[in-house]
């Protein structure tokens, strides 16, 4: 009997000891993970919000990668969303500013950027670190792109100058030019432009046109910064007369498709042989037309075209509601202002920047050949079309002239006026 009870009390103590190690396992395990749900919580709080880039361009969101690569710590912090043009402004329609939904970057068109600044969603960049000192290599007629309202809400690392982009082999069929000096001789004036339209559309019987929109002509000549005094004699600029003759004669005429530009439609009459060529900039080239040619056929040149000019870029923004203001501020001292970076993308995109300094040092060297221009170097080429720009700064007496001319140009578009009594209205006018 002793043995049993024994035996029983030692079963007894062994299922006591075996409970209570059993509980300080399970309260042991139950603090541990206690312990992991609070690191976890402490961890997820700890997390930074990410850092929105709301992007609407591909070049610009490869050199946002480009930065990401060098600075694997912001890897983790930095969301480049692709958007379009039309999602960014049904955003700003919305006026979202809740900081959980806003982004802290844009990257947006120039033609509608005084939108976003007019609406209060942006912060003015010179607060930033972008002086004038460092902007002081960027072509003046791209950093003006950005200034809404004399401020400064918008900056760009494009050169995005504009030259005649055509198809050789159309060229040489309908206008019987062999290189790029023989399109220019072609196309060099406003007039010749039009002859050379009215020859295409001819020897193709309607079937080609050397543009695909009015709309390009027009884009062109608005961008004009007409000289009105030769000395100090108030004289109708020729450009101006051009626009107010030529201008209407090639809407009548139909002498380019109805395309809207930049549109779809647009861009296949391009590369399906319907249009000869277009305005465009180098980041066009890469953007839309190589993709096309992958094997770099050499179909393509460019030249001059009758007048240099830029219409708009894609330019980088601040947010009022950006949550990390210095690392804004490294971003666009990155793209825009860091002369190093900015060659390294340049070089592998082939792609012209808004640095003078940097891009007269890429054309002295042998690295901007693009197979789909036939080895023409497209950083030259468009370094030399973004000298021939106009920087000179424009009169307000000059800009109120230009915008009473273009009224009468309206009025004659409307079929309100002819050409003999637009010219002397704005005389008479003008003397008064």
């Amino acid at each position: 009997m002793k043995y049993r009870k024994l035996g029983a009390l030692a079963l007894a103590v062994v299922l006591l000891l075996t409970g209570c190690s059993s509980q300080e396992e399970s309260e042991a395990g139950s603090k541990d993970s206690v312990q992991e749900n609070i690191t976890t919580e402490s961890e997820t709080e700890a997390a930074p919000e990410p850092f929105t880039i709301y992007c609407t361009d591909t070049l610009t969101a490869a050199f946002l990668e480009q930065y990401v690569a060098e600075n694997s710590a912001s890897a983790e912090t930095i969301q480049i969303q692709s958007v379009t043009e039309e999602e960014l402004a049904a955003w700003k329609e919305k006026g979202i500013t809740d900081s959980e939904e806003a982004p802290d970057m844009l990257v947006v068109s120039s033609d509608t950027l005084e939108t976003y600044a007019e609406a209060g969603l942006l912060t003015e960049l010179t607060g930033l670190g972008i002086t004038e000192k460092s902007t002081e290599q960027m072509y003046s007629f791209m950093k003006e792109l950005g200034i809404c309202d004399e401020g400064l809400y918008g900056v760009t690392w494009q050169q995005s100058a504009r030259a005649f982009v055509y198809n050789r082999t159309l060229a040489k069929e309908y206008l019987e030019v062999e290189n790029n000096n023989d399109m220019q001789a072609a196309i060099g004036e406003w007039s010749s432009l039009y002859n050379a339209s009215v020859t295409v559309n001819t020897n193709s019987g309607g079937t080609v046109k050397l543009l695909g929109s009015a709309e390009e002509i027009r884009q062109a000549l608005d961008a004009a910064q007409p000289e009105w005094y030769v000395e100090d004699k108030l004289t109708i600029p020729d450009v101006m007369i051009d626009y107010l003759e030529l201008y209407p004669a090639f809407l009548e005429e139909d002498l380019t498709w109805e395309y809207s530009v930049d549109s779809e439609e647009w861009l296949a009459a391009l590369l399906d042989g319907s249009v000869i060529g277009c305005f465009g900039d180098a980041a066009f080239i890469q953007r839309e037309l190589a993709p096309y040619f992958a094997d770099g056929t050499g179909e393509w040149g460019f030249c001059y075209g009758p007048q240099n000019f830029v219409t708009e870029a894609d330019m980088l923004a601040v947010t009022k509601d950006c949550q990390d203001m210095e690392l804004a501020e490294a971003l666009l001292t990155y793209l825009t202002c860091d002369k190093k970076a900015m060659e390294t993308f340049a070089t592998a995109q082939l792609v012209p920047v808004n640095n003078m300094e940097l891009m007269k040092a890429l054309s002295e060297k042998d690295t901007g050949k693009l197979p789909l221009l036939k080895n023409q170097n497209i950083l030259k080429g468009y370094t030399n079309v973004a000298g021939k720009i106009s920087t000179r700064m424009v009169s307000e007496e000059e800009q109120a002239l230009t915008s009473r001319f273009l009224q009468e140009i309206e009025a004659c578009l409307a079929g309100e006026k002819n050409i003999e009594q637009a010219l002397m209205d704005f005389a008479a006018d003008v003397e008064e």
